[in-house]
This record gives C-alpha cells, structure tokens and sequence, in this order.
C-alpha cells in the first residue's frame, strides 16, 4: 500500500464536507478501510483535532452571539432615551401601538438612522421599536427616505449624528 500523507487526508476530509454537508464518519471509515495501520492511526488524530476544532469554534461563535445580544440590549436602551430626550416621547409611546402621526414618524426616524449606520438589522430595528416586523421596518424606512416631513428629517440627522459620535460603539469605533 502506498503512504498516504496529511495533505491526501485532508483533501478526503474536505472532499467529505462537500458532498455530504458534514463530516460523515461512515464515508472516512471507508476510505480508512484501504489504508495502513499508520495512516488510519494518523487520520484518526486529524479527525480528532478536526472534530475538537469545529466543536472550540462553535462554543466561541455562541458565546460572541451571546455578547453581541447583550451588547444590544443595552445600546438599544440608550437610544431610547436618548430619542426619548430630542422628541418628547416616552420610550412605552415610542414601542407602542399608536400610530399617531408624530409617533410614526419618530420610530420612521430611529429606522433610518439606525439603518443609515449599518448598526442594526432591519429585525433588530424592529425589535427595538415595540416587536414590530422587518417588513414594517422597511416601510418606516421608505416612508422616510421618499417623503420625509421637515420634522423627521431634523430628527434622522440628529440621531444619525448621535449614533456615529456620541453612541455606545464610541469604544469600539476608537
């Protein structure tokens, strides 16, 4: 039989991936069947450290998830107060179900900004404003971008501006 190196081994694994979608164990037995005791020895421990290593990056990808939601979390209420302070509304006023013309179009502004930053997903976004769906998001956004009253366009430049200079991602950006 033929030695058979690390490299062969990977392409295996990687050939594997590809048709099946995940390592498939069953189809590396097989090809494993056709090697020497050595070579199954040393694709077993590739394997090992392969499975090890996508387990290690799965708990790491969670775990900045997890930051990542309770980093929003918390910048999603200081934009609240901080909307709350330039428009007269209270937060509940602002999440709630109105659809008093002043209030839409305070969320229409929060939207945009929002967007305009790229620091939110639309589902995000309407997260923060009450639950209410993307598509709905979408629509406040339009609305916005289309027919803004003098109003809501004193008030996407002020967030805007707040976001970018005064915002929680200060120390990030930094």
């Amino acid at each position: 039989m033929t030695e058979i190196g690390a490299k062969e081994i990977s392409s295996m694994a990687d050939a594997s991936l590809r048709t099946s979608g995940f390592f498939s164990l069953k189809l590396a037995t097989a090809e494993m069947r056709r090697l020497s005791k050595e070579e199954v020895a040393m694709a077993q421990g590739l394997l090992t450290s392969l499975v090890a290593s996508i387990i290690k990056l799965n708990d790491e990808l969670s775990l900045l998830r997890d930051n990542a939601r309770k980093q929003w979390e918390m910048d999603s209420h200081r934009i609240l107060s901080y909307v709350e302070d330039i428009s007269g509304f209270e937060a509940h006023e602002i999440c709630g179900p109105s659809r008093q013309a002043d209030l839409v179009e305070t969320r229409s502004a929060i939207a945009t900004a929002l967007h305009k930053t790229g620091r939110a997903t639309l589902v995000n976004i309407g997260t923060l404003l009450g639950g209410r769906h993307h598509t709905t998001i979408i629509n406040l956004i339009d609305r916005a971008e289309k027919k803004p009253s003098k109003r809501v366009s004193i008030l996407i430049s002020h967030i805007f501006q707040w976001l970018c200079e005064e915002s929680p991602w200060k120390e990030v950006e930094a």
